[in-house]
């Protein structure tokens, strides 16, 4: 991973001195903003520890990979199998309907170490979600969430690798999609308690690391799905509602591209 300097600290101040929480969180995204893609990632190196790298992408939310070093012939690895229901419900799902679904993402993720791995490496929301339903793993352990039949072929530099993967199916049941019946006002019938990996690389709130915006963001909406105040979304709404201000959007694709190639695939 190339070495990307530290930016000066306070380079940007805001005009105003608002107070309270809000006006804390747009302090630190003008900052953020206001800085290059460069500059804003490596704020998600602050505290680097060289020793636990994998732990410390982790918790950053900066996106990579986990190759394993077992060089492997192409053609040698065993596709996804699995399959999983998805849930089917016919009236309006609530606080205790949230709760089964991180119950089933807990037993999911105990019952194939590999996706919670890939979740882990995938940054985002996928990540957050992992790290509400089970505690963050030690360097060591993250490392052996391996299981060649739930991995994907991965190729750098000519050399093919296996790397812990999520197919769709699996990726649904992390984020919780389940299916309504439909209806003449409601043309899609499927639903999700998080928005899907399509949705969120599309969205304002990525900015190729997990920011204050982020955290703010998925603890108001739990707090909300919490208190029955709020419900799982149709696919279809996402996209709209993640929009969090799409005058950013130029910096925060460029923030994502500079994450996933300066932090793109680790040796354990």
């Amino acid at each position: 991973m190339d070495d990307i300097p530290i930016p000066v600290s306070g380079d940007v101040v805001p005009t105003t001195e608002a107070r309270g929480p809000k006006a804390r969180l747009e302090r630190e995204n003008l900052n953020q903003l206001h800085s290059t893609p460069r500059s804003f990632l490596q704020g998600g190196r602050v505290d680097h520890d060289p020793d636990n790298l994998v732990a410390n992408l982790v918790r950053k939310g900066l996106p990579f990979k986990i190759l394993n070093p077992e060089r492997l012939e192409p053609g040698s690895f065993v596709p996804h199998l699995n399959s999983f229901p998805v849930p089917h419900f016919d009236r309006q799902l609530d606080r205790a309907d949230y709760i089964n679904y991180q119950n089933e993402a807990l037993r999911f993720f105990q019952a194939y170490p590999h996706a919670y791995a890939a979740a882990l490496s995938a940054g985002g929301v996928l990540r957050r979600i992992a790290m509400d339903v089970l505690p963050s793993p030690q360097e060591s352990d993250i490392t052996r969430l391996f299981h060649l039949e739930a991995c994907s072929e991965a190729v750098v530099n000519g050399v093919h690798y296996w790397t812990p993967d999520l197919t769709d199916a699996q990726e649904d049941v992390v984020v919780g999609v389940s299916t309504c019946p439909l209806s003449s006002f409601r043309q899609d019938g499927h639903l999700s308690w998080w928005p899907r990996c399509t949705n969120w690389d599309s969205s304002g709130l990525d900015l190729g690391a997990w920011s204050p915006t982020d955290e703010f963001w998925y603890t108001e909406r739990k707090a909300a799905l919490m208190a029955s105040t709020a419900g799982p979304v149709r696919t279809r709404d996402w996209k709209k509602r993640l929009k969090y201000d799409p005058a950013n959007l130029p910096f925060l694709v460029a923030a994502r591209a500079l994450a996933r190639t300066s932090v793109a695939t680790l040796r354990p």
